[in-house]
């Protein structure tokens, strides 16, 4: 752009020589300002020359068009300065140089009252005397200047004046007074001339240092309730008692400071931010914002700090607008607010062009990559942080978007915040944005701290190398960054000049050189206290992230509809292959044997459909939550925004499962109690997915451990493998595996085969008498004969006798009472249609129930024994165990109906599983509480 400028300068320069309006001592200052734009004097005066030899390209009206047409608004200013103070040289303006003066004003559309700023400063010899808050004097004390003029004492032999064009952001500076000299990012300069103080520069002037952004801070100052001050003392990390991440570090950051953290790579810049974030808490030393401890008190600055971490953060499911809305309603109290707060941000960032476009994933983008940084900025910027920490923003990005994106950032400081980023190895333009730069050496070692000119500085003189004070080119006005590791990262050689192992300057020497003859300030600056942005309240939290929630859903309508259509397809597989009926005959549910294997597929689907859904809800948002943890949101209310989309998706999924099974195999008895069942073990296994959801920062082990969860619910089910064919050393005295009650399948599985064979409607009216009938059997068949073997006494049987009964008297009391349910028994089933008994009852189902396959009827444990008969029918169970399949079960010296009760246990299991998923008991385990 110089290249550009000079031009033009060169153009309007050859049209005065043809006025004949250039004259000598113009053309003495324009060697010297030729000089300062680091340019050959007579290189330039040829060009001038070979324009007026091209004298028609010269009017007017078609020069300035044309200039005003390749030149940006603060290159017009700076042309028009330069032009003024030319045309000025020899204390008057000649006619034709006053018209065409004019005339560029006109059009390079510059205000009134700034041309009048420029036309004085240019002019004037007394700048001190321009009567205007835009100048500012940095020298001794001056008595007479303008009220309204601002200044710096300095004790100088003159002083430098600068005029602030707040409409072009751009600082003009001049040396007033003849021994004026000093050294511009290095360049020495002297001579009364107009030079630009451009963005990062550093002037050194006998001894004092000013900055770009000091300069600036004097034309902006912020009020008092705006004032930041960010405190680092003596902070350091380590990852272990001999592993230390970040050495010792001190400085100070007053707000509105652009703040780059510039290192290679492994040196630890990543955690450095995150130390300063208060995302790690330090091994030593303290951050305090305000006088606040960022770490010890960080509910007194909540919502005051920002972080955006390298990796993409973005739904991508939702629009650009979308994105930042939903991060503004988890902030603000109202969507109000909430909504003009995005739209504000959204302009603020330049986003509105593709605010309606979905943000897609970084490997399928739909927005450009710096666009995606910018978008990922405002979901922190939409909640107006007073700090914001952001890692590596430019990583990734082409040298365009690069620039583009840190100028945002220094946009943002600029309004008043600090804003901290890391960064490898910038270009020239992005580092001379820079207000401040840490330089972090391998092994966490703070190399530098100060002005980045001076960075540059610091180690080539450090490093013994000739003109370290001189680093940027005068021509082109470029640093070279990447020099810094190049100095840093130089190679030891032996005599020969082959590089050895190991670096010439260790990264602990570069540290204790800088810290040797660096003394952090103690900035004595008074700052107000600040107020933490209080957190929105639960019930806010949930609505916003239970509609954000279902906004995703419906936008991955498709893979949404698949997980559920999932259910129906796999319900035609399973009822298809089990709908069993013998050849030749219509199908009726009593000739399908297959009915207990269809109770228990029905579990096992259910539980495959319940954990595939949540396996990776709580894991695919972790890097969200970690943007969110600033907000101090509700973890309660996050998780239960996620139950309610996975329970309504699992609700679904059952009812459409098992109304396709229930359809094909003509299940018409109990369906809405079946499906409450199916319904409570989707719920259970939903809970159990999400806690090992939370528990990995990976789905790999989720998924590995579904199928290490789930052959365990298969073979403790009771369902494959009867309980009495278990390994002895784990099965234990019980008829249940004290192993087999942490099953889900085992509650669930025994819960359906006592249901569907108990309360169906043929087994309904029977079942009274078939318990009874049951009964006397067992004690007449199976527990008189285990008494006559083992002496027993039955004194618990006395309640049909009064007295301790006789064994053989006993026993004729057991078989005239069974004659006598038996006639009972084959006179109602005499009563019962055919058809009942073929549509609503199961033949298989009723051997699986009463055990028929078992050969063992009873055992003996401790000094009771315990029914094994026909489980089905075992309606007054004794304290103690009872088998699979009881239809009763005793608590509390009650007895509960075996489904109810098994509903119970399984509830009580969901509420463990919810109890650990709500105090993150197994992210505490593995990840220490990460979000």
């Amino acid at each position: 752009m110089q290249e550009v400028l000079l031009d033009s300068l060169s153009r309007v320069l050859a049209y005065f020589s043809l006025q004949g309006s250039f004259s000598a001592k113009e053309e003495a200052i324009l060697r010297q300002l030729l000089r300062e734009l680091g340019v050959e004097p007579e290189q330039e005066i040829r060009r001038i020359q070979q324009y007026i030899a091209r004298a028609t390209e010269l009017q007017p009206t078609l020069l300035l068009r044309s200039i005003a047409q390749q030149l940006p608004r603060p290159q017009r200013y700076l042309l028009y300065a330069f032009v003024l103070q030319l045309a000025h040289a020899d204390k008057k303006f000649h006619p034709e140089e006053e018209r065409f003066l004019n005339e560029m004003v006109k059009f390079f559309e510059i205000p009134q009252e700034e041309r009048t700023l420029l036309q004085m400063f240019a002019q004037t010899s007394k700048v001190r005397l321009i009567d205007s808050p835009h100048i500012l004097i940095a020298g001794p004390p001056e008595k007479d200047k303008a009220p309204s003029v601002r200044h710096i004492e300095l004790l100088l032999p003159g002083y430098v004046a600068f005029l602030y064009l707040p409409s072009v952001e751009l600082i003009l500076m001049r040396l007033v007074g003849p021994q004026m000299e000093a050294h511009l990012n290095g360049q020495w300069i002297h001579g009364d001339v107009i030079r630009v103080f451009p963005e990062g520069a550093l002037l050194r002037l006998r001894g004092y240092t000013l900055t770009y952004k000091e300069v600036l801070e004097q034309f902006r100052p912020a009020p008092f309730q705006q004032r930041l001050l960010w405190e680092v003392r003596r902070l350091s990390y380590k990852f272990s008692q001999d592993k230390v991440a970040i050495h010792p570090v001190s400085f100070e950051v007053p707000q509105g400071r652009l703040v780059g953290i510039m290192g290679p790579s492994g040196a630890g810049k990543s955690t450095l931010l995150r130390l300063l974030s208060g995302q790690l808490r330090p091994s030593s030393g303290r951050v305090y914002l305000n006088g606040q401890d960022i770490h010890t008190e960080a509910r007194r600055i909540q919502g005051l700090l920002g972080y955006v971490p390298q990796e993409d953060l973005l739904i991508e499911e939702l629009t650009v607008r979308e994105n930042v809305y939903y991060a503004a309603r988890l902030a603000y109290p109202n969507d109000t607010q909430a909504h003009q707060a995005t739209e504000e941000t959204l302009t603020q960032l330049g986003l509105l062009p593709i605010a309606d476009l979905p943000v897609g994933s970084p490997l399928r983008p739909i927005i450009s990559g710096g666009q995606r940084k910018r978008v990922n900025i405002a979901l922190e910027l939409v909640r107006q942080p007073l700090v914001l920490f952001i890692d590596e923003p430019t990583s990734g990005l082409s040298s365009s978007d690069a620039l583009q994106v840190v100028e945002l950032l220094q946009a943002l400081a600029r309004e008043g915040r600090i804003v901290f980023f890391t960064l490898h190895q910038p270009s020239s333009d992005i580092y001379k944005k820079l207000d401040l730069l840490l330089f972090l050496d391998e092994g966490g070692y703070t190399t530098y701290w100060g002005s980045p000119i001076g960075a540059l500085q610091h180690f080539r003189h450090a490093a013994g190398l000739s003109d370290s004070e001189q680093v940027e080119c005068p021509s082109c006005r470029r640093v070279e960054p990447e020099s810094l590791f190049d100095i840093i990262q130089q190679r030891r050689l032996d005599e020969l000049g082959n590089p050895l192992p190991g670096r010439h300057i260790p990264p602990e020497r570069w540290y204790q050189i800088f810290w040797r003859s660096y003394s952090p300030p103690k900035t004595q600056v008074e700052v107000p206290t600040l107020s933490p942005k209080p957190a929105t309240s639960w019930m806010r939290q949930f609505w916003v992230l239970l509609s954000r929630e279902g906004l995703r859903k419906v936008r991955t309508y498709i893979a949404t509809l698949m997980l559920i259509l999932a259910a129906p397809a796999l319900g035609l597989i399973v009822g298809g292959l089990l709908r069993y009926h013998p050849e030749g005959q219509p199908y009726t549910l009593y000739e399908n044997d297959n009915l207990p294997t269809l109770l228990f597929t029905n579990l096992l689907a259910v539980l495959f459909l319940g954990m595939l859904s949540p396996a990776e809800e709580l894991l695919r948002d972790r890097k969200i939550r970690l943007r969110e943890a600033f907000l101090h949101l509700s973890w309660s209310s996050y998780l239960h925004a996620k139950l309610v989309w996975v329970f309504l998706i699992s609700a679904l999924q059952v009812t459409l499962y098992w109304g396709v099974v229930s359809a094909l195999c003509q299940i018409q008895a109990l369906w809405v109690e079946t499906w409450l069942l199916l319904l409570l073990v989707a719920l259970l296994s939903n809970l159990l997915a999400l806690n090992l959801s939370d528990a990995f920062t990976h789905p790999v082990p989720v998924y590995i451990l579904i199928p290490i969860l789930l052959i365990p619910q298969i073979v403790l089910s009771g369902a494959v493998v009867p309980f009495d064919r278990f390994n002895p050393a784990l099965r234990g005295e019980r008829p249940v595996p004290f192993l087999a009650d942490f099953s889900f399948t085992r509650w669930a599985y025994e819960s359906q085969v006592v249901f569907h064979f108990t309360r169906n409607p043929y087994q309904r009216l029977l079942y009274p008498l078939k318990a009874r009938q049951s009964f006397l059997r067992y004690h007449l068949l199976y527990l008189l004969p285990a008494v006559r073997n083992q002496g027993d006494t039955l004194s618990y049987l006395q309640r049909w006798a009064g007295q301790a009964p006789s064994l053989d008297s006993l026993e004729a009391f057991l078989k005239k009472a069974l004659q006598q349910v038996s006639t009972q028994l084959l006179a109602l089933e005499a009563r019962m249609p055919t058809e009942v008994r073929l549509r609503y009852h199961n033949d298989a189902l009723e051997k699986t129930a009463l055990a028929t396959q078992s050969p063992q009827k009873l055992r003996r444990v401790r000094e009771t024994w315990v029914r094994l008969y026909e489980p089905a029918y075992l309606t007054e169970p004794e304290n103690g165990y009872t088998p699979l399949f009881a239809a009763y079960k005793p608590l509390g010296g009650t007895s509960w109906f075996t489904p109810t009760y098994n509903a119970l246990i399984l509830t009580l299991m969901g509420m463990g599983l919810w109890l650990l998923l709500l105090v993150r008991a197994l992210n505490n385990l593995f990840l220490g509480g990460k979000p």
